[in-house]
């Protein structure tokens, strides 16, 4: 499980932390409680990005039942 872990998480840890910091980024004023976590578009860009995920996926769902071919 570790080695499963260390696989999918490494390479995404070490882009975060070599990403450049934000200047001032602390000196923001914090965001409105009313004020939606998923605004600006991230909310469609996030189900635009999940029926894309989908629908690749069930592509293959399809050929590999197609093909007679497992689906796992």
């Amino acid at each position: 499980m570790l080695w499963v872990n260390l696989l999918t998480h490494g390479i995404p840890g070490v882009a975060m932390g070599a990403e450049p910091a934000e200047a001032g980024v602390l000196r923001r004023r914090p965001r409105s409680p009313q004020e939606s976590v998923l605004g600006d578009g991230l909310l469609r860009s996030v189900l635009i990005g999940g029926l894309c995920v989908a629908a690749v996926v069930l592509a293959a769902g399809v050929t590999a039942h197609q093909l007679d071919r497992p689906w796992q």
